[in-house]
């Protein structure tokens, strides 16, 4: 396993005069919840800034951003309500999708941007779409409170704190019991599903979800699991599981092997990829430092964000 790496350098700031705005490559888009908006990291992991938001006609509660496809899904603050936004890097346009939902509370979309899946507790009901078309829903009263969501192409994975389903067009299938789900990754295009829980410590694989449903354990505390928050699939199968306190752990999905631990700058919430499959975003702008992960080099980078 290679050692962890926490390098400490964004050596931008440094810099006399130098604004976040400064013309050159941009690394990735992030959503700042205080003001509900997207901003783009412009520069490279290491020498990074924040730019100013993005212009949108609405105010985000939370986003989900497909950087490779250039677009992105939202749930406008206060209304609720499920929009699409697409061209962020140019001219942005937004869908109004609200007629789908009221008050939505989570939402996803696949690796390609296209397929999308929406939750509301106030309807107890899913929906999935793809870009702009709704193509299906159901009610989810019976199965509880929703708290993860994940979609590749057709297939949806919906899960409360114990139990995780998936969802295609011939019915619901349960797929296995937890004790409490924190984040869902579907493997293999998916065929396989990782599952991550923060009470077992854990991270297990549910092999041929559409057959067998085999769970297996692919690790736990000993291999450095701790309560995590989040997990997901980088580039040449590996999986990066992100812990509360403030680790990530590096996989190959194909050998079950750890990888590498690494040290991160803030505690992580989240995880997706930004441009490259690479590079991993962990949490959103806040008051701690925005915390990336790059698998090339099994290391990882943060970007302040006290300027605008």
């Amino acid at each position: 396993m290679r050692s962890a790496r926490l390098l400490l350098f964004p050596v931008l700031v440094a810099l006399p005069g130098l604004t976040a705005d400064f013309a050159g490559p941009v690394s990735g888009y992030v959503f700042e919840k205080e003001s509900g908006s997207i901003r783009p990291i412009n520069g490279f992991p290491g020498g990074s800034l924040l730019g100013s938001p993005v212009d949108l006609p609405v105010i985000l509660q939370s986003v989900v951003i497909r950087q490779a496809q250039n677009t992105a899904v939202g749930i406008v603050k206060e209304s609720g309500a499920i929009v699409r936004i697409t061209d962020i890097t140019s001219t942005p346009e937004v869908s109004d999708h609200g007629g789908w939902l009221t008050k939505c509370n989570l939402v996803a979309l696949s690796a390609t941007g296209d397929f999308g899946v929406a939750y509301s507790s106030a309807e107890s009901k899913l929906v999935r779409f793809m870009n702009s078309d709704l193509q299906s829903s159901i009610g989810t009263a019976e199965y509880g409170e929703i708290s993860v969501v994940a979609v590749e192409g057709t297939a949806v994975l919906f899960g409360t704190r114990d139990s995780l389903y998936r969802w295609v067009d011939n019915g619901i299938t349960l797929l296995g019991r937890f004790e409490d789900i924190s984040s869902v990754a579907f493997l293999n295009g998916g065929r396989d599903v990782a599952v991550a829980d923060r009470a077992r410590n854990s991270l297990s694989m549910i092999s041929d979800v559409s057959g067998s449903r085999e769970v297996t354990l692919l690790a736990n505390e000993k291999e450095g699991i701790n309560k995590p928050a989040a997990v997901c699939l980088g580039r040449d199968n590996r999986l990066l599981v992100a812990n509360a306190d403030s680790t990530a752990v590096v996989l190959d999905a194909s050998s079950r092997s750890i990888l590498a631990t690494i040290y991160l700058a803030a505690q992580p919430t989240r995880c997706e990829a930004l441009n490259s499959n690479n590079l991993l975003l962990l949490n959103d702008v806040g008051p701690e430092p925005l915390v990336l992960v790059d698998l090339s080099e099994m290391a990882s980078f943060f970007v302040p964000v006290n300027q605008q």
